[in-house]
Formats: structure tokens, C-alpha cells, sequence
């Protein structure tokens, strides 16, 4: 039989070569386009975004900045705060709800969140179907404070002086929809009096006011009035937790002022876009949690009125139906409103 020679056994070999070359790359290309998008890189290789609905100020902020500077160590990228307040916290809330939903973009909540829907009509957000929560982060209870020229020197007399003068008491708030407004709210509804909510754009201005004299009351953070209070340029007449707050050991709370069943407790927690890889709510709640729980952040923490206080995601999912359901109540028989 004929046998080819070297130059024509080379042209038979060399497409065989050519496919052999090619398959390699194809099936690891293959590979690559069969993996969800979010397993391409190592999670995070890039700055993430940390949505704070509010202004700057307030416990809200240390928060924020705790959170910005220790789990940007922890995950080995920059942690980038956005305020975006507005409207009740509703603004950046709902900015957080259309966001890419691959880790980067989260948001720092509270009690806003799951009140808004009943504030706003149309709803700007469902908070059970928009986000997936990460994890509860701290707790806040707030102090009723008033001018020191406010007459009342107790709650007691406060609630006498409003049932004797109807809507004559302002309360300042940080806005409408916020966690201020409806405290306010339901110490009016568990008391049987009626207040003038006048809303501000920000606690800082509604604080100023209330120290002014333009406003009379307030339900402000502790880490907000504890200055104020100790210099006398605003008086506590009572703390919203169950039990009366270390930096006030002199103020009582409510219920020990004759205001039954009224503990309320203002709460920061951590949410992603719904849909966002259960791997990365891993993450981001772990680190979230290092981060606050680190020795210098509890100093810092207590320092601001605010109490560490950590529930993982599915503790936290059951913790915003629950307070979905308990406000919402609240708000309909109260006829809390936008105004």
C-alpha cells in the first residue's frame, strides 16, 4: 500500500490537532456560562453600598459608620454609607428595594419599615415581599423629652394638661412615617389624649425646636437628648423601655409612670433586596455582627444610647411580621396619618 509521506501525514494531523486545541478552552467556557453569575468572582470584589434611609445624625449614624469602617475590614472591600432620607425613611427604602439584588447594595432599617405601608397610600414598598432580611443589629429606646418651660414636670401632669386642652401639645418628629411620629401616636392612643404631631425633616431640626420652645414634647433617641438633658436645656419625663436606661437612672419609664403596656423599643436591622443569594445574607450577617459585637463598637454603641442586640435572618423575618401586625393595629385604631 501507498504510505504518505512526512509532508502529507503532517496536513492529514493538523485538523485533528486544531480540534484537539479548541476543545479544551470550549468546555471550560461551557463550564463557566452554565454557573450562576454571582459565583464568578470570589463575593465581594468590589466597594458595597450601605442604604441609610435618614439623615446623618443621631444613633442611626454610629450605627452606620461602626458598621461602614469594621465590615469593610472583615469583607476586604470599602463599606460606602448613601443617606437618602425622606419621607419617613421611604425614599431610600424604596431606592434599596429596586436595587440589584447581588450583595452590594443593602440597607440599614427600623421600625420605619414595616410602618411606611400603612402610612402611604399607595404603598411605596410590601416589606415582607421587597427585602430579604440579614439580621437585627441593636435596639434603641426612646426618652420623652419637653422644654423646660413646658409646665408639666411629670407624665402625669402631661396627661392631664392634654385631656384639658386637646391638640393644644405638639410632638416633633423626625418626619412623617417615622418611628418618632407613631410613638407618639401610641402614647396618645394608650393614654386617651390627642397631640398636634409637627414633623420635621430630620431628628437634628425637630430636636432643635423642642429646645427652642417652637415645639413643646418630643420622643427622641437617648444618645440624642442625654446632653441636652444633663444641661438642662430639655427635661425627661420618661423612657420607653421596659426597664429605665443606664445613662438615666433618675427618669422612670413609662409603664412606672402610669402609661400601661407601653415599652417601645426602636430597632436598627440589616436588609437586602429580595432575592439576594442566601450565601452572601450568610456573609453579610456574619460580618455584620463581628462588627458590632468588636469591643471598641460596644463602647461606641453605649456611648450613643444603643443596645446590641442580634437576631440572625429567620429570627428577624419573624420579628418584622410580628412588629408588622402589632403596628398596624396601632395605626388603624389610632388613625395615625401622613399629613
Amino acid at each position: 500500500m501507498f504510505a504518505p509521506d512526512r509532508c502529507e501525514r503532517r496536513a492529514l494531523l493538523a485538523p485533528r490537532r486544531l480540534a484537539a486545541s479548541l476543545a479544551l478552552p470550549l468546555a471550560a467556557l461551557a463550564a463557566a456560562a452554565s454557573l450562576p453569575a454571582h459565583a464568578a468572582g470570589a463575593y465581594p470584589d468590589h466597594p458595597i453600598t450601605l442604604v441609610v434611609p435618614f439623615a446623618p445624625g443621631g444613633y442611626t449614624d454610629v450605627v452606620a459608620r461602626l458598621l461602614a469602617d469594621k465590615m469593610g475590614a472583615g469583607l476586604g472591600q470599602a463599606v460606602v454609607v448613601d443617606n437618602r432620607p425622606g419621607a419617613g425613611s421611604s425614599i431610600g427604602t424604596k431606592y434599596l428595594a429596586h436595587a440589584k439584588n447581588d450583595g452590594y447594595t443593602v440597607g440599614l432599617v427600623s421600625l420605619s419599615l414595616v410602618i411606611a405601608p400603612y402610612l402611604y397610600h399607595p404603598a411605596p414598598f410590601d416589606p415582607m415581599k421587597d427585602f430579604a432580611p440579614v439580621a437585627k443589629l441593636a435596639e434603641a429606646p426612646s426618652v420623652l423629652v419637653v422644654n423646660p418651660q413646658f409646665p408639666p414636670k411629670n407624665v402625669a401632669e402631661m396627661i392631664a394638661l392634654a385631656k384639658a386642652q386637646p391638640n393644644t401639645i405638639g410632638y416633633a418628629s423626625s418626619g412623617n412615617g417615622s418611628t418618632q411620629q407613631l410613638v407618639g401616636a401610641y402614647f396618645a392612643w394608650a393614654t386617651g389624649t390627642k397631640l398636634s404631631h409637627v414633623p420635621y425633616k430630620g431628628s437634628n431640626q425637630s430636636i432643635v425646636d423642642v429646645v427652642g420652645g417652637v415645639v413643646q414634647t418630643s420622643f427622641v433617641g437617648i444618645s440624642n437628648a442625654l446632653q441636652l438633658v444633663r444641661s438642662g436645656r430639655l427635661r425627661a419625663l420618661a423612657v420607653t423601655s421596659a426597664q429605665r436606661a443606664p445613662e438615666l437612672p433618675e427618669v422612670p419609664t413609662l409603664v412606672e409612670s402610669g402609661v400601661k403596656g407601653a415599652v417601645i423599643t426602636g430597632w436598627l436591622g440589616m436588609v437586602a433586596p429580595a432575592g439576594t443569594p442566601p450565601e452572601i445574607i450568610a456573609r453579610l450577617r456574619s460580618e455584620s455582627a463581628k462588627a458590632l459585637s468588636a469591643p471598641s463598637a460596644k463602647g461606641a454603641l453605649t456611648t450613643a444610647g444603643v443596645d446590641l442586640s442580634l437576631l440572625n435572618e429567620t429570627e428577624f423575618d419573624k420579628l418584622l411580621k410580628a412588629e408588622s401586625e402589632r403596628w398596624g393595629k396601632v395605626i388603624r385604631e389610632t388613625g395615625a396619618r401622613v399629613d
